[in-house]
């Protein structure tokens, strides 16, 4: 559904219960992402997609304070205690401080970081 956001002079889409290409799809389009932090934050990263993200759950919170400290992210902390002007300025100052030159933090060179991991773990130590 569509929701016009006070002071804004775009209208938002709120999207629930996406496919999974339907949710690469819209990342790849959308402008930047207000999600929780959980797995659709991960997803967000790796399309390079800017974000406001708070938590839900407690067990949310150490991603989302890791989260909150990256480039092109703005932390909202619990969405529970979030006013709708809250999420407004949050959203005004992710766009005011967009860095399109920022580095991706999750930057798709992990499979050859693991790879060297493991190569460096002598042979000895993996068959005891």
């Amino acid at each position: 559904f569509y929701q016009k956001v006070e002071g804004l002079d775009k209208t938002i889409t709120i999207h629930q219960n996406l496919k999974p290409i339907e949710i690469i799809e819209l990342m790849n389009r959308a402008d930047f992402a207000v999600v929780s932090a959980s797995n659709i934050a991960y997803e967000c990263a790796c399309t390079k997609l800017p974000m406001v993200a708070g938590y839900y759950v407690d067990h949310q919170m150490s991603f989302y304070e890791a989260l909150s400290k990256q480039d092109n992210v703005i932390g909202l902390h619990k969405w529970q205690d979030a006013s709708s002007g809250l999420v407004n300025e949050s959203i005004e100052k992710l766009v005011y401080e967009y860095n399109p030159q920022a580095p991706a933090f999750i930057d798709g060179e992990q499979q050859e970081r693991f790879m060297y991991i493991f190569k460096s773990i002598p042979l000895a130590a993996l068959v005891q």
